[in-house]
Order: structure tokens, then sequence, then C-alpha cells
């Protein structure tokens, strides 16, 4: 059974990989993403800012009305719609669109962040991007992506590690810097099928197992489980060696 170590350490916002030990590597350290407060002096009183987490979002130029308008053609369902904003649901994903060109989708308080992302894709492939899209093919503009963590404003950076087993168990070591100010740790696993029976363990404890259900997520606990200036063992398996188990891990934090 081949076996996958890695060290990690988060310093000056980059991802340094020591001891990798292995011919067929699956894991994927992506680089830190920014997280940008946007103006929020213009991005009007309709947000509802004390009920989003993670976000992302562009701004383009003014909506005309007629835009405004056919903005409302991406949506699935609508909570509010004036001439000023519109906010409710595309896709299953919550998002606001303001005349003044904001476009913002955002998971809801209190939600891992690591939702965020495709969970059953070795890859990091942003999902809340997709409701965006969907609005932007309506009125034939485009703007560049930020990220920001509305509940966490200070946060600045926001790293995900994936990795991917499918006959076998993989695991890695991690260590956060204890000179930065961490605010969560989410984790994801995944299966290709419900013939995959995918575990996430920390340390060898267990933090959640998969039967019949196909995903699962929720946070790490900074305090214990995954706490700083610890070298800590993040594993995932698939017992039933059959299929594909993906794990991933968001951290949020600021340097």
């Amino acid at each position: 059974m081949k076996q996958k170590i890695i060290v990690i350490w988060i310093i000056n916002s980059l991802i340094i990989q020591l001891m990798i030990a292995t011919t067929s590597m699956t894991e994927t350290v992506n680089k830190p993403l920014m997280l940008e407060k946007p103006d929020l002096r213009n991005l009007g009183t309709g947000f509802p800012y004390a009920e989003a987490g993670l976000s992302v979002y562009i701004q383009v130029e003014t909506l005309t009305a007629i835009e405004m308008n056919n903005t409302l053609k991406a949506f699935s369902s609508i909570l509010e719609s004036n001439s000023e904003y519109t906010l409710g649901n595309v896709d299953n994903f919550n998002i606001y669109v303001s005349f003044s060109g904001w476009i913002i989708a955002y998971l809801s308080k209190n939600t891992p962040s690591i939702i965020f992302a495709d969970l059953l894709n070795s890859y990091l492939t942003c999902v809340l991007k997709n409701p965006i899209n969907k609005v932007l093919n309506f009125i034939n503009k485009n703007g560049e992506y930020k990220y920001f963590h509305f509940q966490y404003p200070d946060a600045n950076l926001m790293i995900i590690i994936s990795d991917t087993t499918s006959t076998s168990n993989d695991y890695l070591y991690i260590e956060l810097p204890n000179e930065y100010t961490y605010y969560e740790a989410s984790y994801s696993i995944a299966q290709s099928s419900t013939s995959c029976k995918g575990i996430l363990k920390v340390d060898d404890n267990q933090i959640k197992i998969l039967d019949s259900n196909l995903k699962g997520y929720g946070f790490y606990d900074l305090t214990t489980t995954l706490r700083p200036d610890v070298v800590h063992i993040i594993s995932i398996e698939n017992s039933n060696t059959s299929g594909t188990v993906y794990g991933k891990t968001a951290i949020i934090y600021k340097k």
C-alpha cells in the first residue's frame, strides 16, 4: 500500500511541503485565496450582512432598469426585489444583485466554508461562482471574482487542501503556526458512490464516516482537534476499496 506523507506549514501565505514520499501524489495544496472586503459604503442597505458567511462577489458597472429586470430570469426564488436590489436564490445558493453593480453569492452564517467548493472533485472548483455566472449570462457582463467572509471580516486568507484515495488510505501531517489568527477550519468528505465507505480522521480520532450518504462536512475544533502549533495527522480512508473518496480542508485565517 502506497502512503503519502506531507508536512505542511503556512508560512508567509505560502505552502511549504516537506517529506514527500510517494510515486503517486493525490494531495493538492492550493495557493491561498485572498479575502478582500468589498466597499461596504456602496454595497447598499439590502444586503443581509448579519446572515452571511463566506462569499464570492464581483462588481460591474451600474445596471440599467432593463438589466436589473433581466437578472430576475436567473433566480430560482426571490425573497426581496425592488429598484435597488434583488435578494434570493439561484441554484440553491444565496445571491444578491444590486442596481449599483454588486453581484454576491454567499453561504449562510455558521456554514462550513468548504461548501463553496465542489466536494466531488480532486481539484478546487468554486461552485459559488456558478450562480454569479448564471446572472451574468442575462446581462452580458463580466468582472473579477473576489472572496470575503462576512462572519470573519478580519480574516484575509483562506487555504484549501484536497486529497483523494481509491484503494487505500492517504494521510498528511499539518501544523498551523501559532503566530497567525485562525477563525475557522472546516472539512468535507465525499465519495463517488455508495459502494465506497469514506472515513475522515484526525490523529486517529474519527471525524466523519460515510455509509449511504455521498457527502459530509462540518467544522474542526481549533482548540482541540486541529489546535495550532501541534503537528496533526489528517487521513481519509476508503474501507471498501471501491470507488473514490475525496477529502478537503478549508482554513480561514489572518496573517
